[in-house]
């Protein structure tokens, strides 16, 4: 598995601050032990696997005294070390146990830590309201502790807005707290130059975007450094196409070509090819970047898939998971319940026919199990009707609304993928696309439905059409 260098750059934070809180609170008497936990954190990101096994081993060599600590670190990594394994239940139940052990041994810095940790994964599954759930616990632990860096690094306001597309609030959020940014903690101070850059380009604010951009400090020694100068080149190279000065741009986009370590730097630079070529009316070389483009999309879609083949299940997933599960039991006590209160009215009428009559006890066990049977035919009837009504329901309305917004055929099955609840992922899955593609036509679908969210196509659904 290749690091991610955002999230070795969170993870380095997380380190650090924990070394931060194990010196002022308790540290290991043992000094060794220490030295060796911090060599094999390493493992949980490069190799999690192997460090998992070593951390296990390593428990037998612990005193009394150093235990708890011990055990409070060991929990912690080793979610870290299931978070790229994307084995959500064991995260979980890592983190719990990092909660749970913190509390008993008043290390509650510790759940801080916790919390900023399931805020960034749920950031990076798009799931902001529970980010900003964690992110406002994680604060108020840090406040206890006077932990300023922990409340910076936790900061969401201005960058949830650029993720969901809301640049001009994002901008301003962001630039109203560079300067406390930049004399607390420079990786965040770095990322907020890099968003309000962002944000300028994606309103068009070219300009703006080159200015902000070029504030950001070069040769920092940062795991996340060299997504930064990809960055700063992709906006140049953005610029100088604006201002139509081919060797500028062709100039800016080579450096990106230097950093061609994901998939979206291979997109961002075939695409800047593409523009470029426009620029010259260069047909042949727009043509050939056109085909690199398209190959670089279905390898990242391969590659994709493969990954999934090996992982249990995504945050998304896990989470879905377990509210179903909630609420299959809460369904399943509710029905039982039903079902135990009709079966016993229904034993007392007998009972009382039983009596009233002297019906024989053979005939009062066929009543019954016709009466259940003929309840439970009718129940299953009455489900499948609505069943076929719904869809057949929102098949016409999609129709409809396909006409009266002049859709077209991919956008209709977009559509129709996201009535039936699926996310961006599922839905590029299911049509074999990218997930680039599928927000681009979400896109156009709220453009031309004039919403701002999905769960307002239901409501053009059921009045529009």
């Amino acid at each position: 598995m290749r690091i991610s260098p955002k999230k070795f750059f969170f993870f380095f934070l997380v380190l650090t601050t924990i070394n931060h809180f194990s010196q002022e609170e308790k540290t290991y008497k043992d000094a060794s032990l220490k030295t060796f936990i911090d060599s094999l954190t390493v493992l949980s990101e490069t190799t999690p696997k192997l460090f998992l096994h070593k951390i296990d081993s390593l428990k037998n060599h612990v005193s009394k005294d150093d235990m708890p600590l011990f055990l409070i670190e060991s929990n912690f990594i080793k979610a870290t070390a299931y978070r790229n394994l994307r084995n959500f239940e064991k995260v979980m139940f890592h983190f719990e146990k990092v909660k749970e052990l913190a509390r008993k041994h008043k290390l509650r810095q510790y759940i801080g830590e916790v919390y900023r940790e399931l805020g960034d994964e749920y950031i990076d599954n798009d799931m902001y309201k529970k980010a900003i759930e964690n992110y406002d616990k994680a604060i108020a632990i840090y406040k206890e502790f006077g932990n300023e860096a922990g409340v910076i690094v936790c900061t969401y306001e201005g960058f949830i807005e650029n993720l969901q597309g809301k640049y001009q609030i994002s901008t301003k959020k962001l630039k109203s707290k560079l300067s406390i940014f930049k004399k607390a903690q420079q990786g965040v101070y770095m990322d907020a130059l890099s968003t309000i850059a962002e944000n300028y380009m994606h309103l068009g604010k070219l300009d703006s975007s080159y200015y902000y951009v070029n504030k950001l400090p070069l040769h920092i020694p940062d795991p996340n450094n060299y997504n930064y100068e990809a960055h700063k080149n992709y906006i140049a190279t953005r610029y100088f196409i604006s201002k139509k000065n081919v060797d500028s741009a062709n100039y800016y986009n080579a450096l990106i070509d230097d950093f061609r370590f994901e998939f979206d730097h291979h997109r961002r630079y075939f695409l800047n090819k593409i523009d470029i070529a426009k620029l010259t009316n260069d047909i042949t070389t727009q043509v050939a970047y056109t085909d690199s483009l398209a190959r670089n999309s279905k390898k990242e879609n391969d590659e994709l898939r493969a990954q999934n083949v090996n992982d249990t299940e995504s945050l998304i997933e896990y989470e879905a998971r377990v509210e179903k599960e909630k609420s299959k039991f809460t369904i399943s006590i509710y029905s039982s319940i039903a079902l135990i209160v009709f079966l016993v009215g229904l034993l007392i009428f007998l009972i009382k026919k039983f009596l009233r009559h002297r019906t024989k006890q053979d005939e009062v066990i066929a009543v019954m199990q016709s009466e259940l049977l003929k309840s439970l035919q009718e129940l299953d009837h009455i489900k499948l009707e609505k069943e076929e009504k719904n869809i057949d329901e929102i098949a016409k309305k999609i129709n409809q609304l396909s006409k009266k917004y002049n859709l077209t055929e991919r956008e209709i099955d977009v559509l129709l993928q996201i009535t039936k609840g699926l996310n961006n992922k599922e839905i590029a899955e299911e049509l074999f696309v990218s997930v680039n593609t599928i927000k681009y036509h979400t896109r156009n679908l709220y453009e031309k439905l004039d919403i701002k969210k999905r769960t307002e196509i239901a409501s053009k659904l059921m009045y529009e059409s």
